[in-house]
């Protein structure tokens, strides 16, 4: 015996699976873009930070990851409310990702542990590891920013440089 409607179950299935999607494609943008200020590749900041408003992603959340990348640490990123304990261990792992030799604390991977199933750790390393790959491509290639992001001027797309004179 179903307490809920069959038309009315299926709307809130579908909002829940929904809602589930939206953070799960918002947490992933936010890495993706995290990454590429990281990696410094003008093409993939451009790429991956397109509509990132759309996706839930504020200025403010913006111009945090480009701070975390200039002070070295994505520790700032405590102080930005609007950022989940969640997407806060993720940008922490994507950080340890980005470094050359891979480094990685007990403490970041037991928060990872706490926050993530194992296949979404693979999700967030792969996601990761795609942009950390796709950025070394395009640069060694000298790609420009092709435009996707043209409008919003807080990306600061022309102070990341792929080719140093």
């Amino acid at each position: 015996m179903s307490y809920i409607e069959p038309p009315r179950r299926i709307s809130l299935v579908y909002r829940l699976m929904l809602g589930l999607v939206e953070r799960r494609r918002r947490l992933l943008t936010l890495v993706r873009v995290y990454t590429s200020f990281r990696v410094s590749c003008p093409f993939c900041i451009d790429l991956n930070s397109r509509e990132f408003q759309q996706k839930g992603i504020s200025d403010e959340e913006i111009l945090a990851l480009q701070a975390a990348v200039r002070l070295g640490s994505s520790d700032s990123l405590d102080s930005v409310a609007s950022l989940s304990p969640r997407e806060r261990a993720a940008l922490r792992y994507a950080e340890c990702i980005c470094k050359t030799p891979l480094e990685f604390s007990e403490a970041v991977l037991a928060d990872m542990k706490r926050h993530f199933s194992e296949r979404g750790i693979v999700i967030v390393a792969s996601t990761c590891a795609q942009v950390n790959f796709w950025a070394r491509l395009i640069q060694s290639l000298g790609v420009p920013p092709a435009g996707f992001s043209a409008e919003c001027s807080i990306l600061n797309l022309e102070t990341y440089r792929t080719l140093r004179r």
